[in-house]
């Protein structure tokens, strides 16, 4: 009888154990596809070529960045900008990195920060994907559309 008791204890026991230890593999592998499935609808810095990459990281010296993904639009034409306040300081070859609510002026040569401006855009959808300005003239910044104006801050 006491063999029994003692036998039945023991399984008891060790079935409990095992439940729960399946309970906490469970949770953690749960965890993990949560982990695994936000990151994949994260953009990562990586997701960019290394230039694009290297200039994210300079900047990033500089200014506390947006955890997403910039356009990154080139200066070409600063004449046509004269009249803008965001690009008072701009010279031809600054790097314009526009976020979904920032965008940060760049001068790649000096290694400085000119310029930080708000992006408004007329829908959050346009925000994600805004541009530097919202002139449409050909070849004043590379990549530009008229999709957002950026104010300065």
């Amino acid at each position: 009888m006491k063999k029994i008791l003692i036998l039945t204890l023991f399984l008891t026991i060790l079935a409990a154990s095992a439940g729960v230890t399946f309970y906490f593999y469970r949770l953690y592998t749960d965890s993990q596809k949560q982990i695994s499935d936000l990151t994949a609808k994260v953009p990562l810095v990586t997701d960019v070529n290394q230039e694009d990459a290297t200039l994210i990281a300079k900047v990033a010296r500089h200014i506390l960045l947006p955890e997403e993904v910039p356009i990154i639009q080139t200066v070409m034409d600063i004449g046509v900008f004269k009249n803008e306040p965001f690009y008072k300081n701009a010279h031809n070859g600054d790097k314009i990195l526009v976020y979904s609510n920032r965008a940060i002026l760049y001068n790649p040569t000096e290694d400085r920060v000119m310029e930080v401006g708000v992006v408004r855009s007329e829908s959050p959808a346009l925000a994600a994907t805004a541009s530097a300005t919202a002139s449409t003239s050909a070849g004043m910044v590379a990549g530009a559309s008229s999709s957002a104006k950026i104010l300065r801050k």
